[in-house]
This record gives structure tokens, C-alpha cells and sequence, in this order.
């Protein structure tokens, strides 16, 4: 009997050590590098590069939830009231894990097709009635009309909010969070979040919630491992303190002299006038303001060089098909498109310093060709690859007075009132104000963080 124990114990020891060493590599997390590969390889970079940039990763040994959950409690150790929701895709799921730092708090798999995602981001933007209201500020190609694709089609607004919010956020999503971190794939990084309803009222997340789009996985984890491992770098300090962020040297980019012998037609942006106008009243004299035909790509690139705060307010094109030479911001001069490829090759210039925040108040500067592991030829993404750490970023045209108010408000809150979560709290409050203002969403919910600001 006594041996019957014995041998039952062994056999108990052994089931757990396999069971255990069985857990520590899961599929998702397998497959995320290969994910990850295949999104940097449709951005430019090289084999050895993207193999470099992997071991890297790979040293943080994630292999599966609870990995990441103990990264994320040494991540954010003295953090509270905050949640890191992460997606994977693969093979028609969609798999969605919701943490706090140190712990796994849900764990949901969805069956939906990439297609069925993309039609529900498509009739988010035809119930919001975006195209239309848009059209008459953003970029065309020139000798093509564009008309609505199914103008007799009623989309329901609440009820394509609803279903997005159950597929993206836990049914009891806490309302004590006070900050999220979304770590996406596919396209969700560009879905505004702002407009989701988690809490069984009538009550939008950006109401009771700030939150931050992380590029990647990848990228996550390194923007949050530089922060810890260079604190002094920093001019914004770390934790849920309140914080401000003073403008020291920035450079503002306004309503540059647009090309007229390319294939696009870009509309005159007179709102980005008073919006600059509005901004430069915030920071101090040593700043640099190039408009108008002064707006030219060799004059950006050496004055982004060594400045801490950049603001573009200009058109901005997205591309699916190449996304990293045909998504640019639009500048003035003979060259005038800086494309998405050139802004992340910035990292390849010897002794390049990257602004620490960027406004990109541009139409489609989040948007990007949709792969597994997230979005290829994002604007916000190639700043951030640049050096970056907080970009403000756009999903759509807006209206002229709304982006000037919120923005007005951004830059009051960022630079005059202390706010935590930065840079997001303070984009949460500005939007809080617009939405006062602008009850419409189409005006308020259209800008958000990218990158990690905690």
C-alpha cells in the first residue's frame, strides 16, 4: 500500500512537471514572432534586422499569459486602477486576454473572420456618415469621383457599437479602470475605442476611461523596457503622478503650399491656421514654424532632428497596397510627400534625436495595410520606430472648428494643468470638452495616443 502511494505520488510529480512544462509555451505567443516578421518584412526592414530586433524580444522569455502577466507587474508595479487588453489572431480567432499588471483577469476566444471584422470597422464609419461629411477636406485622386459605396443602406449606430464592444472588450470590463492599454492586431489598433460602451449604460469608455493604442506586442515591450531601464531620459516622470509636459524646442508644420502636379488633389486646410495659432500660444519663443511654401521635406527633417515636440497639421494619406512608400504627410516644394518609410528610417541616421511627442493632425495617420500581427505603414508606427514615444494620431478628416477646439484643449491640458496617464489623460479631457461642445462623435472621437505612455 505503502509503495502503491509511492509510486501514485511519482506519477502525480511527473503529470504536473509535463503539464506545467506544457503551459509554458503557448500558441499564440509561438506564432506571434513569425507574425511580427512578416509585418516588418511589408515595411522595408531587412532579414537581419527584423531577426536582430526578434532575439531581442525573445530574451523576455513571454511563452504565454502568465508570463506576460508577471511582466506586466514588474512593468507596473506601483500602478493601480489600469487594464492591458491583448489581441491575437489567427485562422479565423480572435483571441482576447485581459489583464492587470501581474495578473490574468479573462481570457476569450472569438470566432470571426477578418472579413467579418473589417465590415464592422466599415459600418462604424458609414453610420458615423464619415465619406460624406469628410469629402470635402480630404485628399482625391485627381479625375476620379468617389461616391458612397451603398448610399440606400440604413447602418444602425448603437447597435455596430454594441457589437464591436462585445467583441473587444470583456462583458465586465471594470469601471474602476481609469487607463487601458490595447496591444492589437489586425486592424482594431485604428477602431476608436473612445465610442465602445462597456458598462452597461449609455455611458462611451473615453467617459470614465483614457486609454493608449500600443503598436505591437513587440513594440510594447520595448518602449516600456527603454522607459525602465533610462528613467533620466525622461522629462515626463513615471508613475500616476500628475504631470505636465513643457514645449522646450518645438516645431510646428502648418498648412504647407500643396503640390498641384501629383496625382492627388489636396484641399486648402485654412482651420490649420488657427489651430497652429492656437498651439503656439503654449509654448515658449524658442520654436520653429514652418508654413506655407517654407513647409518643404529637407526643412522638416532637419528641424525634427533634436526637437522634443513636433506638430503636423497638413494632409495625410494612407495606402493599403504599398504602405510605406505611398503613405506620407503632404509638405510643400518639388518633394513634397514624406512617407511613412522615410519617417521610420529616421532610426538608421547617425545621431538622430526624435521629438518625444508628435501631433499628427492629418487625416489617416493610424491607418495602415491590416496584417496579423497589427497595421503596416502607419504613420503614428513609423514616429514611433523613429524614437518617438507619445504620438497623437487621427483616423479621419474633421471638421475645421471642432479639431481646432479639441486641439487647443489638448495643448492647454498638456502644458498648463497637471494630468496623469500622460499623454492620454490629457487627451481624454480635451476630447471631454469637445464632446460638450460637439455632441456629434464624428468631431470627438477621430484622435487618439499611440505608443506607450506608461
Amino acid at each position: 500500500m505503502i509503495l502503491f502511494k509511492k509510486i501514485i505520488s511519482i506519477l502525480v510529480l511527473i503529470f504536473s512537471f509535463y503539464s506545467s512544462k506544457s503551459q509554458e509555451i503557448d500558441s499564440s505567443y509561438l506564432r506571434y514572432p513569425n507574425q511580427f516578421e512578416q509585418l516588418q518584412m511589408a515595411r522595408g526592414w531587412n532579414p537581419e534586422e527584423i531577426s536582430k530586433t526578434l532575439e531581442k524580444y525573445k530574451r523576455n522569455n513571454i511563452n504565454s499569459n502568465q508570463d506576460f502577466a508577471q511582466l506586466l507587474g514588474r512593468y507596473y508595479s506601483s500602478y493601480r486602477n489600469i487594464a492591458i487588453l491583448l489581441y491575437f489572431y489567427d485562422n479565423g480567432t480572435l483571441r482576447r486576454i485581459l489583464f492587470e499588471p501581474g495578473a490574468v483577469m479573462e481570457e476569450k476566444i472569438i470566432k470571426i473572420s477578418k472579413d467579418s471584422l473589417y465590415e464592422l470597422t466599415d459600418n462604424l464609419s458609414q453610420a458615423l456618415n464619415i465619406q460624406k461629411l469628410t469629402a470635402d477636406r480630404s485628399p482625391k485622386h485627381r479625375g476620379v469621383n468617389i461616391t458612397n459605396s451603398d448610399t440606400t443602406k440604413k447602418y444602425d449606430l448603437n447597435n455596430i457599437i454594441q457589437k464591436l464592444t462585445s467583441i473587444l472588450i470583456p462583458a465586465h470590463f471594470s469601471p474602476a479602470y481609469q487607463h487601458l492599454v490595447i496591444i492589437p492586431c489586425l486592424n482594431i489598433g485604428s477602431i476608436p475605442f473612445h465610442l465602445l460602451r462597456p458598462y452597461n449604460t449609455d455611458d462611451y469608455l473615453i467617459d470614465k476611461c483614457s486609454f493608449t493604442v500600443a503598436p505591437t506586442l513587440l513594440d510594447f515591450v520595448f518602449l516600456r523596457s527603454k522607459r525602465l531601464l533610462n528613467p533620466g531620459k525622461y522629462r515626463v516622470i513615471d508613475g500616476q503622478d500628475s504631470i505636465g509636459f513643457s514645449l522646450e524646442n518645438p516645431l510646428f508644420i502648418c498648412n504647407p503650399l500643396y503640390p498641384e502636379d501629383t496625382e492627388y488633389y489636396f484641399p486648402d486646410l485654412p482651420g490649420a491656421e488657427s489651430e497652429i495659432n492656437n498651439a503656439l500660444s503654449h509654448a515658449n519663443t524658442r520654436c520653429t514654424v514652418l508654413r506655407g511654401k517654407g513647409a518643404i521635406k529637407d526643412s522638416v527633417m532637419k528641424h525634427l532632428n533634436g526637437s522634443d515636440f513636433a506638430y503636423f497639421a497638413t494632409h495625410g494619406v494612407s495606402d493599403v497596397k504599398n504602405p510605406m512608400s505611398n503613405s506620407f504627410l503632404v509638405l510643400s516644394g518639388s518633394n513634397p510627400f514624406l512617407t511613412s518609410k522615410e519617417i521610420q528610417d529616421l532610426r538608421l541616421q547617425d545621431k538622430f534625436v526624435a521629438p518625444e511627442m508628435v501631433i499628427l493632425s492629418a487625416c489617416q495617420t493610424g491607418l495602415g495595410k491590416s496584417m496579423d500581427a497589427g497595421l503596416a505603414g502607419s504613420l503614428a508606427r513609423s514616429f514611433i520606430l523613429s524614437g518617438s514615444d507619445y504620438i497623437i494620431e487621427s483616423l479621419w478628416n474633421v471638421d475645421d472648428k471642432a479639431t481646432s477646439y479639441l486641439m487647443s484643449r489638448f495643448m492647454y491640458y498638456v502644458t498648463e494643468r497637471y494630468t496623469t496617464y500622460f499623454p492620454s489623460g490629457a487627451l481624454r479631457l480635451a476630447i471631454l470638452d469637445t464632446k460638450k461642445e460637439y455632441p456629434n462623435p464624428l468631431y470627438w472621437a477621430s484622435f487618439s495616443a499611440f505608443g506607450t505612455n506608461l
